[in-house]
């Protein structure tokens, strides 16, 4: 969804080693918790793991939707 919506690959963005380590650890040393990443998908992934974002469908496309 992020990757879309920005035109990069998502392995640009974050590899599968880096989302099981994302998952494992809330500070994992990966590009993705870093930089630009971070602002474009990091922060989201880890309010996914942690409950506070969810991922629904709208419109035939996957949004992701804010849980407080």
């Amino acid at each position: 969804m992020i990757a879309e919506r920005h035109h990069v690959a998502a392995k640009v963005i974050a590899t599968v080693d880096d989302l099981e380590r994302i998952a494992a650890d809330d500070e994992a040393d990966v590009p993705a918790l870093a930089g630009w990443r971070r602002e474009l998908f990091g922060e989201k992934a880890l309010a996914l793991k942690h409950g506070n974002l969810a991922l629904a469908i709208e419109k035939g496309r996957v949004a992701a939707v804010e849980r407080r």
